[in-house]
């Protein structure tokens, strides 16, 4: 695999602020695998960048917790069957407007 250079970094970030202004009133996102080191990422860049709601997956209460703490608005377990029942009910039968 091949190192980004500086100006591919920046055009991914350029990419996260592009999303951010995309946004539509009540928007809804889920992070999959939220405390990993891209999911926590994920988790705290969409709290920055305004989204409405921003919901956390992960496969233990201890990790579901870590989630909320970086700012997931509520948290799912994906080790469930039920689990996209949840986000329908977190949504309000919306769904979702876009998973990471």
């Amino acid at each position: 695999m091949f190192p980004l250079t500086r100006k591919k970094k920046r055009k991914k970030i350029n990419g996260l602020s592009s999303f951010a202004q995309e946004k539509v009133p009540g928007d809804t996102v889920l992070v999959e695998g939220a405390t990993g080191g891209l999911g926590s990422s994920s988790v705290q860049l969409a709290k920055l960048y305004g989204v409405s709601k921003v919901l956390g997956a992960a496969s233990t209460p201890e990790k579901r917790a870590i989630a909320e703490s970086l700012g997931a608005d509520a948290t799912v377990d994906y080790t469930q069957s039920d689990w996209p029942e949840q986000v329908k009910q977190l949504t309000d039968g919306k769904g979702l407007y876009i998973i990471l």
